[in-house]
């Protein structure tokens, strides 16, 4: 099975696999991969691919991606 996930941001790919895990029980004893990597700060969607579906995952993680920042120009902090 392929799903798509949406991350929230402050968790880390895992963590949100195991929310996956929790509101849908029969995922419970499945193994489970995600294409791709977000970092806890971003947020987005996760596809996540459980079962026989892991195999493909080196397909998955040739798929394009797109990122979207907003950036704060002229903010200085003392740690640069």
């Amino acid at each position: 099975m392929i799903l798509t996930l949406h991350k929230p941001a402050g968790w880390t790919p895992l963590e949100a696999m195991e929310d996956l895990r929790t509101r849908i029980p029969e995922l419970a004893g499945q193994p489970m991969v995600y294409a791709g990597r977000l970092d806890p700060m971003a947020e987005g969607v996760l596809l996540v691919l459980t079962g026989d579906d892991r195999f493909a995952l080196p397909a998955h993680l040739a798929h394009d991606k797109e990122y979207v920042a907003t950036f704060l120009f002229g903010v200085g902090s003392d740690t640069h």
